[in-house]
């Protein structure tokens, strides 16, 4: 799980800049999205293909993101958590999950 606050200082205190950083972190953020997706699609065992249809996202490019190729975009997530029946906020990465009610 991403917890900005402790990655940050950790990564700050190894020399790296703040843009490296940045980068590292949205890379961190993006493959946990893309994993989850993934990680979704599969257990659903609903083909990409028909996955694909039903959210609009063209199959190349859900396969590309699901690969880490690239960012999925909420409307992306949306789309695709409706294609395969689960709540949309399962498939975002942990640092944007809803906070549990005290």
């Amino acid at each position: 799980m991403f917890t900005p606050d402790k990655n940050i200082q950790v990564l700050t205190r190894s020399g790296l800049t703040v843009p490296d950083w940045a980068c590292m972190v949205m890379n961190m953020i993006n493959n946990e999205a893309a994993e989850k997706v993934a990680n979704a699609v599969e257990k659903s065992k609903i083909p990409v293909a028909r996955v694909a249809r039903d959210s609009g996202v063209p199959r190349a490019t859900l396969v590309r993101k699901m690969n880490g190729g690239g960012e999925f975009g909420v409307y992306e997530i949306l789309r695709i958590a409706n294609a395969i029946g689960i709540e949309p906020t399962s498939l975002l990465p942990s640092l944007y999950q809803p906070k549990a009610a005290a």
